[in-house]
């Protein structure tokens, strides 16, 4: 008989939504936790990094650190790249930290060596941190020429840090311009002059080497070698590596007393870039180009001169005629 009364149902299922909506919960707070600690904060870390470029743009000094240390309050795993845009931005523009007072500058300053010492951390190997680290604290230690003892510790740890970088990667040139600077700040010409001579020497095409020599032996009132080396600078395509419009335009004044007209030319075409709403500079570029034979350059400088500053334009439109 396929009918047993005696046959025992099984057994009702355990009730298992307490168990289920737990697991639920837990998988839920562990999706928070990610988005927050993987999206959220790297987020808030790149936006407070923004807004410390913006504040140096406004020129809000204060105002970068400002932004940089909320930035980096959150600790991600993309710092990295934020600690180095503040510590390329200091050893590019070192006034965002002379420009504090200095106290805040010292302040600052040993806040972005800690930063360049865990990019160092990060990556013991790398030639890249260590010479940056090397920057940073020779710029530091420009805050300390009133204390002996305090810009000694600075610039010997810089002296270690690019020794360490150069150790590293001994060919790469950029590195030894880093080891002069460090010289310079402590006064030694010699050292200074011999560590760019020795860079120069590793790749003798490579314009950079020459222009920092050159600006050196300036700097030491050597006129002759510092001008010789800036010539080569410019035959090999340095004139984009001068910073400076007003070192620029001592370049111009030399070149011209020695009528080298296409030295000059050059060099007016980087002022250009430095100082380019001077209608002067544009109308002299526009001569250059006329004598050079470079008529439709010398047309495009003559109008750009005329649009900055309108009484230029009488005299541009008699010289464009000309060109013709």
């Amino acid at each position: 008989n396929w009918l047993r009364t005696d046959q025992q149902l099984p057994a009702a299922a355990e009730d298992s939504s307490p168990k289920n909506f737990y697991l639920l919960l837990g998988a839920g707070l562990v999706l928070v936790f990610l988005i927050y600690q993987y999206n959220i904060k790297p987020m808030k870390m790149l936006t407070g990094t923004i807004a410390g470029q913006y504040a140096y743009a406004d020129g809000d000094y204060s105002g970068i650190f400002d932004k940089y240390h909320q930035a980096l309050s959150h600790n991600t795993g993309l710092d990295r790249d934020s600690r180095t845009s503040l510590i390329q931005l200091v050893n590019s523009h070192p006034q965002v930290l002379t420009g504090l007072g200095r106290e805040q500058a010292r302040q600052e300053g040993d806040y972005v060596i800690g930063l360049a010492r865990k990019n160092v951390a990060y990556d013991p190997l790398s030639s890249l941190a260590e010479m940056q680290l090397a920057q940073t604290l020779n710029t530091v230690s420009s805050l300390y020429i009133d204390d002996s003892q305090k810009f000694s510790y600075y610039s010997s740890e810089a002296e270690k840090a690019v020794d360490l970088s150069i150790q590293a990667s001994p060919g790469r040139v950029p590195i030894y311009f880093v080891k002069s600077q460090i010289y310079l700040m402590r006064g030694d010409k010699e050292k200074a002059i011999e560590t760019l001579k020795y860079a120069i020497s590793l790749n003798p095409e490579y314009s950079d080497g020459y222009c920092q020599l050159g600006k050196v032996y300036v700097y030491y009132q050597d006129q002759k070698d510092g001008y010789d080396n800036l010539g080569r600078c410019i035959d090999l395509g340095g004139v984009g590596s001068l910073s400076s419009a007003d070192f620029v335009k001592q370049m111009i004044n030399y070149y011209l007393a020695k009528k080298d007209d296409a030295k000059v030319l050059k060099l007016y075409e980087r002022l250009t870039s430095l100082d380019g709403n001077d209608a002067k500079i544009w109308a002299n570029l526009a001569k250059l180009y006329a004598d050079a034979g470079h008529k439709d350059e010398a047309r495009k400088a003559a109008i750009k001169a005329a649009e900055l500053d309108p009484s230029f334009k009488e005299a541009a439109d008699n010289f464009i005629r000309s060109l013709k």
